[in-house]
């Protein structure tokens, strides 16, 4: 198997075909309950953490920089420049 001319070691080409079935195979139920909880916590620290001293300072200076709005911020209603965008 090559790849832009180079070759792809058997190690690579078969970890590659495990990934690309893995999208038909099931998740344990395990595995989906732990992801929704992770997800939520990921969330729940998003919105929690927009409040603290930090992050008011990160969202200041990023009001700052100016530019035009493209990034959406998870816990605000303003926009800023893709390039400046923190969570």
């Amino acid at each position: 198997m090559t790849l832009r001319n180079q070759e792809v070691s058997q190690t690579t080409a078969i970890l590659s075909a495990y990934i690309a079935g893995a999208i038909r195979k099931p998740l344990p139920r395990d595995v989906a309950a732990r992801a929704r909880l992770h997800l939520v916590d990921t969330f729940a620290a998003m919105i929690s953490g927009s409040l603290l001293p930090p992050a008011r300072q990160g969202i200041a200076y990023v009001k700052s920089l100016g530019g035009k709005p493209a990034a959406r911020f998870t816990t605000r209603r303003w926009r800023s420049k893709a390039a400046s965008r923190i969570p």
